[in-house]
């Protein structure tokens, strides 16, 4: 493992941009972009049930069919030569008549007779009654869902011998022409999808595309799709739907920002942090390029001011540590978090609630009215907003303790924090803890390295196993497999002989949880904290129509056990949060609760204004 690209290089894009995870790789290469048929600006409800059903069939076919997957044959371009005619169709079963024919067109591939694609075994996340299996590399975490290519309900009889056989003739590959793995970890790489400019998204075609491949990216390569709502089908319904009414409308100011907040809808409901359109984040409400440069947490369910930027030349009055945001132009934060979900992908509510507290009072006017509560009086300020300047934006990305990336806070207590800790650095600072009864490590924010071997081995008295994988089968897409082996762990010396408090909350995301993870592993130590992030696992970078990227986990993360992280976070062993009245105190409480549980007895420590 390996983190990848530094989290300050890329975050000024909304709160704790994944690309800094684990890695993310660019798409190396592209066909030629297809021109789109002329279509209907409406659709009869019929059209899109028809619709949806040629969205699982062009994406089945895609990812098995040997034209694509090994001729790389354009297949942007086969959508739009079956578009019209199955639009053009009078019902149904015309319609997938029209199907059936399209796949006759391309050819049937030939039967497989010797050496034929497999299955894998199925041996999903979680302890067995049993124990633990051997887990060998065709040992799938997740198995395609192909039930509905049998379902008479979905396909005709016909279709669906058509589809059963080439399911049967997909071909064995290390890769396909347009999904592969990246370098190192192998999560999936998407290549040579064409690319088309947002001047042509008033072509209903091409806002069809941009679903069709997303969707059927999250149904064939997302190591979670077990974990995204029960009913994937109703998401791909509403998205087609979205889509082609989406910039349908000629006068429309912002086409590209309706479209933008359909894919937005439609990602959103995976229940990944990880993934987002993340180019289109200037879609999401409340929109507007100024912020008022603030961080925000949330404390006791509401965002509270966590630092505070004052303006060039403001003498205006402005908000305080402390003070905890009621409403914003006079409606609640309750109400606006409320209608803003829809737009705000996270894999918890927790998570969810960070991003939207970090955009609360972002807007397109100089000014807004912001009714707060500061130390019990309700006030109402017009207060001003400025250029989001990357300082401004980093406000609400940690929650760690202010000054020195170590710092001995007693004579018994040394602390060190995950986000400006450097590999090089972790010998010295823990030279000088060594006589220390406990060590705090912080990942209430992002590794600017990744020290988790160095930090992590002088942790351990044996080589400690932390985490296993799941990588994609390029030849059963949908199936993910054990990766047979686990991430260890191995000792360096000197030991620290101390207690372990490992400190988390809801901006550990990514590389910061897998850290988590292996710091846990300390003999003794203890998680403290609320819930994490819930995304780990290499990004992979999907890109879009009309310059749009998206972005997913790749591989799935789990403890050896095979116990999963994504969504759930690392659960802490002693849950601490703060509350306003401590937080306005300076106090920092999860520290202080976690310190107290490993001296066994109460610590207090003052946390600097």
């Amino acid at each position: 493992m390996t983190n990848g690209l530094n989290v300050r290089a890329v975050l000024l894009a909304g709160m704790l941009l994944p690309a800094a995870l684990h890695g993310q790789t660019q798409p190396p290469s592209q066909s030629p972009a297809a021109p789109t048929p002329r279509l209907p600006t409406t659709l009869r409800p019929e059209q899109r049930e028809t619709l949806v059903t040629l969205g699982r069939v062009w994406g089945f076919v895609k990812y098995h069919h040997p034209r694509f997957v090994q001729a790389g044959a354009n297949v942007d371009s086969a959508l739009f030569d079956v578009l019209p005619r199955v639009l053009a169709a009078k019902s149904a079963p015309a319609a997938l008549d029209s199907m059936l024919a399209w796949l006759d067109a391309m050819g049937t591939p030939t039967p497989c007779t010797t050496g034929c694609v497999k299955v894998p075994v199925a041996a999903g996340p979680g302890v067995p009654a049993n124990g633990i299996p051997a887990l060998t590399p065709v040992t799938a975490a997740l198995l395609p869902s192909l039930e509905w290519i049998h379902d008479p309900a979905v396909v005709s009889p016909t279709l669906s011998s058509r589809l059963v056989a080439i399911h049967a003739a997909r071909p064995a590959v290390a890769k396909q022409h347009y999904v592969g793995p990246a370098s190192g970890v192998r999560n999936p790489q998407f290549t040579n999808e064409p690319q088309y400019s947002e001047t042509r998204l008033s072509e209903p075609a091409l806002r069809l595309l941009g679903v069709y491949r997303l969707w059927n990216i999250l149904e064939y390569w997302f190591p979670y799709r077990d974990l995204i709502e029960p009913d994937r089908v109703a998401m791909l319904r509403d998205a087609v739907a979205g889509a082609w009414s989406a910039a349908a409308i000629p006068d429309r100011r912002n086409p590209l920002e309706d479209y933008q907040r359909v894919m937005l809808r439609l990602i959103t409901r995976v229940s990944d942090t990880h993934a987002n359109i993340w180019s289109a984040l200037s879609a999401r409400p409340p929109g507007g390029p100024l912020l008022v440069p603030v961080g925000l947490r949330m404390i006791e369910g509401k965002p509270v001011v966590s630092a505070v930027e004052r303006l060039a030349g403001d003498t205006s009055p402005s908000l305080e540590v402390g003070d905890a945001v009621l409403a914003v132009n006079g409606v609640s934060v309750e109400s606006l978090f409320r209608a803003w979900t829809p737009y705000y992908a996270a894999s918890n509510e927790p998570t969810r609630q960070r991003d939207m507290a970090s955009w609360l009072l972002r807007g397109a006017e100089q000014s807004v009215s912001v009714t707060i509560n500061r130390a019990g009086r309700r006030l109402t300020l017009t207060v001003k907003r400025g250029a989001a300047t990357p300082s401004a934006q980093m406000l609400s990305l940690t929650h760690d303790l202010p000054g020195e990336t170590f710092q001995l806070l007693s004579p018994e207590v040394a602390y060190v924090k995950l986000g400006t800790l450097r590999k090089d650095s972790v010998n010295v600072y823990l030279d000088r803890a060594r006589d220390a009864k406990v060590l705090v490590i912080d990942n209430r924010n992002y590794p600017g390295d990744f020290p988790i071997y160095t930090l992590g081995g002088r942790l351990v008295p044996k080589a400690t196993p932390f985490s296993m994988f799941t990588r994609a089968d390029w030849s059963n897409p949908g199936a993910f497999l054990w990766d047979g082996g686990t991430t260890t762990l191995r000792p360096i010396t000197p030991t620290f002989a101390g207690k372990v408090v490992v400190l988390v909350d809801e901006v550990t995301q990514s590389s910061s949880e897998f850290h988590a993870m292996a710091f846990r592993t300390a003999p003794g130590a203890i998680v403290v904290g609320s819930t994490t992030a819930g995304a780990d696992g290499n990004v992979s970078e999907i890109p879009l129509p009309a310059g749009m990227r998206a972005m997913i986990t790749g591989i799935g993360i789990f403890y050896p056990d095979r116990r999963p992280t994504q969504q759930i976070g690392i659960v802490p062993d002693l849950v601490a949060r703060p509350t306003l009245a401590g937080f306005r105190a300076g106090r920092d409480e999860v520290l202080e609760a976690g310190v107290s549980r490993a001296l066994g007895r109460p610590f207090r420590l003052m946390r600097p204004q």
